[in-house]
């Protein structure tokens, strides 16, 4: 995969063609996805640094240059994170915009947190706060900086935060597309490299996309997503609040006359399966609440309130 084309898929530049291109390489094998979720990881870490007409372009090459000789026994994938920054620098220098800085070598430690299991699993920060993270999320933070002038982690996936308050330290999370910036509350952060969404369940958060100048400000109950495609951030009300989007946190799903169309959507995202129904033209509405239940008996007592043929399509 070419190094610019990559670079401007990171920087959320890329033409609907060249994107394409990148998705169908990430496709073609796990490896591929893995070097570009790095890349974007990295990414994350180097753009809340930038400051605008700051970017000091000789200083950058030399630094890649004298990590080319410093490090000759690198792996393959720091040699390529050495090139896609080139790259990015290159583009920078002819006007695409892209708002990054080539991150600085230091002694400083990166603590990585990744949920590798098929379950929610909660870590606790330095400061006390607590980050459940949904499987396959992953969370990042500076070891030896964190919670001294600044609260900063860097998010991959889905996580739940219930942040210590601190009002001399606001609590940042930054994700490919978006940052989320609070001084103590509990909220939940959707992070993918298409979309960006934030669910406030108590207090208040500060929400805005990289791309754009003007934040939102959220309260409890309120959501918020910014997506790549059309590169606006749209606010939800409390009113039409996903009563389900902590499910994976909870083990809880809560339906209130809610159509069997959308029963049927939660449930696959949350269950990871994909049920079939009978082709019937009706769409009942169905008020339950599961509590940790088996995707079976889920499944059963649909079909026996609303007299359904519900089955999971097997693979």
């Amino acid at each position: 995969m070419d190094n610019e084309v990559l670079a401007k898929y990171l920087s959320n530049e890329a033409s609907a063609e060249e994107r394409k291109a990148v998705e169908d390489w990430m496709n073609d094998h796990p490896a591929n996805r893995r070097e570009v979720e790095h890349l974007q990881k990295s990414m994350s870490f180097v753009v809340p640094h930038y400051q605008e007409n700051k970017l000091d372009e000789g200083w950058a090459w030399r630094k890649l240059n004298i990590a080319g000789k410093k490090k000759k026994d690198l792996n393959l994938l720091h040699r390529r994170w050495l090139q896609i920054a080139a790259s990015i620098i290159i583009i920078f220098n002819i006007g695409i915009g892209i708002k990054v800085l080539i991150q600085r070598e230091s002694d400083e430690k990166w603590i990585t947190e990744t949920n590798s299991g098929t379950e929610a699993h909660t870590i606790w920060l330095p400061d006390s706060s607590s980050v459940t993270l949904a499987p396959q999320a992953s969370l990042t933070y500076e070891a030896a900086q964190y919670n001294k002038e600044k609260r900063y982690v860097n998010l991959t996936g889905k996580a739940f935060f219930q942040v210590k308050p601190n009002k001399a330290r606001a609590f940042t999370v930054q994700t490919t597309l978006a940052k989320v910036v609070v001084l103590g509350t509990s909220f939940q952060v959707d992070a993918n490299p298409s979309a960006t969404s934030v669910n406030v369940e108590t207090g208040k958060v500060q929400f805005s996309a990289n791309n754009l100048s003007e934040d939102v400000i959220l309260t409890a109950g309120m959501s918020a997503s910014y997506q790549m495609e059309n590169k606006e951030i749209k606010i939800h009300p409390e009113e039409e609040a996903d009563p389900n989007y902590l499910s994976w946190k909870t083990g809880i799903l809560r339906f209130n006359r809610t159509p069997l169309s959308e029963v049927i959507k939660d449930l696959n995202q949350y269950y990871g399966v994909t049920i079939i129904r009978r082709a019937e033209t009706d769409n009942p509405e169905l008020t339950v609440t599961f509590n940790n239940l088996p995707v079976e008996e889920a499944l059963f007592i649909i079909n026996q309130t609303l007299n359904t043929h519900l089955t999971i399509k097997e693979e």
